[in-house]
């Protein structure tokens, strides 16, 4: 079981991060922000292969999280525009797009192992993650956790309670605008990983079952977190 270890405390991170996040991307009805975010990262660590990078290295990384950070800005303006177009076919349209283009990319890379590496960015390599990958999901996942924790007051109104938010004075578009980085910046350690389909399994699944049997964030995000390590 030695080798089994790694992966156990990669899965915790990723459990109790996207627990988190779950909770609030179900209360907000954006249950596909995720799929879209991680589709996003790809599109960036795929357009890294298609010039020329490795896609586990350090430029990979930089150049997915530049374009999940574009991502993240658009989604937090399209709630501005909700009125008039959903933000749901928001990020649908973001989804299929980064799906798309990340496919054509593949294709014009001329890359013999293109659909290996489509299939990496599916399902990741959690289960033969390095200790420096975990590592980076650790301290990227630590870093956004520890922002959460101390602005939860801030961020915790803003999904549960806008209304209120706002008649309480709050600036609601830039604590949007916060909520959507952050998601991203874990997203992106998260998927380089976990893959996007184990992305939203661990964010949506656990989050649904808690919301049918608990109520209170502190009590949902315990049991989001306690489904996710047992699974």
């Amino acid at each position: 079981m030695d080798w089994m270890i790694l992966p156990i405390l990669a899965c915790t991170v990723v459990v109790f991060t996207l627990g988190w996040f779950g909770l609030h991307v179900l209360e907000r009805g954006v249950i596909f922000v995720d799929l879209a975010l991680a589709q996003v990262a790809a599109l960036g660590t795929t357009w890294a292969v298609f010039l020329g990078h490795e896609p586990d290295g350090h430029t990979a990384f930089a150049i997915s999280l530049a374009f999940t950070f574009v991502g993240a800005i658009a989604f937090s303006a399209a709630r501005l525009f909700e009125e008039r177009v959903p933000q749901e076919a928001i990020i649908g349209i973001a989804y299929a797009v980064s799906a798309a283009l990340g496919i054509l990319l593949v294709h014009f890379a001329d890359d013999p192992h293109g659909g290996e590496k489509i299939e990496h960015l599916l399902v990741g390599n959690l289960v033969w993650i390095q200790p420096g990958e975990l590592l980076v999901l650790a301290v990227v996942c630590g870093v956004v956790g520890v922002a959460h924790a101390f602005l939860s007051r801030h961020t915790l109104p803003i999904t549960f309670d806008p209304a209120g938010a706002r008649a309480a004075g709050a600036n609601v578009a830039a604590w949007d605008l916060f909520f959507y980085l952050s998601f991203g910046l874990a997203l992106t350690a998260i998927v380089a990983v976990s893959g996007v389909l184990l992305v939203f399994s661990y964010l949506v699944i656990p989050a649904v079952v808690a919301r049918l049997f608990w109520t209170g964030v502190r009590a949902r995000l315990l049991a989001a977190g306690a489904l996710g390590l047992g699974v």
